[in-house]
């Protein structure tokens, strides 16, 4: 979390240099700010995870295995799981959806496109 804010306070100071007018400025913070907020609710699962098996573990230290898939407990611990394995799962896809949207992306996949077309167009004619 430390690391996203000061990525973010670093992000607008390097943008604020000459050369940068102010749409680009806001455009480029407004992403990267948006990744970097998937970023971290991407991450904050896991980090529930990690708190709540130190504590479930410390509580349930002397019981039988029995005893503990009785316990609701048990039954929070599999749910953060299975929370933790969809954001797993869909963390690539969004952040992914976040970079299609910038511009540069674009421009790449145009040249590479067009590129491509001219080298089929050159084989064709020869």
């Amino acid at each position: 979390m430390i690391f996203a804010v000061f990525s973010c306070a670093f992000c607008y100071r390097m943008t604020t240099r000459a050369g940068f007018s102010a749409t680009i400025r806001k455009e480029f913070i407004f992403r990267h700010i948006l990744y970097v907020l998937v970023y971290v609710c991407v991450w904050l699962p896991y980090l529930g995870l990690i708190l709540y098996t130190t504590y479930y573990y410390q509580i349930n230290l002397l019981k039988t295995p029995t005893e503990v898939q009785r316990d609701h407990q048990y039954t929070n611990l599999k749910n953060w799981w299975q929370i933790t394995n969809f954001t797993g799962v869909f963390a690539g896809g969004l952040l992914a959806l976040i970079r299609v949207q910038e511009p540069a992306m674009w421009e790449t996949c145009m040249q590479t496109l067009k590129c491509q077309k001219e080298k089929r167009s050159d084989a064709k004619s020869n």
